[in-house]
């Protein structure tokens, strides 16, 4: 079973409007997180922010942050996607374009948001703010000969979204 098979577990089993992803031990950047993906969903399908990556073993220091900066069309060639962890959607965006396919495994996310926001061409609300911290831990990452590359160039490919 992959990761992606799992998130669309959770999805079908969630209950509310909005649907996020925090995985188990990931954590919100600030107590006021929530009530301000709420807001911002109020004029928006969805919404993103910055994600900081922090050490699995010491929670206090910052690998990396990632500014992930308003959604643009045009970034999507290049590879941009929203931090996913950081990405709350209204249930009516599952319902009408799906879930992650797990047929593309590593990239289930990227080809899911390029439908989203291409085909569905939902509307993104963006906070430029830290939304998760999320634990790096040593086992991600994949070498540079993986399938990860292929995997992407299907997935601009397969639903019918190679606009680029």
């Amino acid at each position: 079973m992959w990761i992606e098979d799992l998130h669309r577990h959770g999805r079908a089993q969630s209950r509310g409007d909005v649907i996020g992803l925090l995985h188990s031990d990931d954590v919100f950047a600030a107590d006021d997180v929530i009530a301000r993906v709420a807001k911002a969903l109020a004029d928006a399908d969805g919404v993103y922010g910055d994600l900081v990556y922090v050490s699995a073993a010491r929670p206090a220091r910052v690998i990396r942050y990632w500014r992930a900066g308003p959604y643009q069309r045009t970034r999507l060639a290049w590879g941009w996607m929203p931090p996913h962890p950081t990405l709350y959607l209204k249930r009516h965006v599952f319902e009408r374009w799906g879930a992650y396919d797990s047929d593309f495994h590593i990239t289930a996310d990227y080809e899911a948001m390029l439908r989203w926001l291409v085909r569905g061409r939902i509307c993104l609300a963006y906070l430029p703010r830290p939304v998760v911290d999320y634990r790096q831990r040593l086992t991600e990452g994949f070498p540079i000969d993986d399938p990860v590359q292929f995997d992407q160039r299907i997935a601009l490919i397969e639903p019918g979204i190679a606009f680029i």
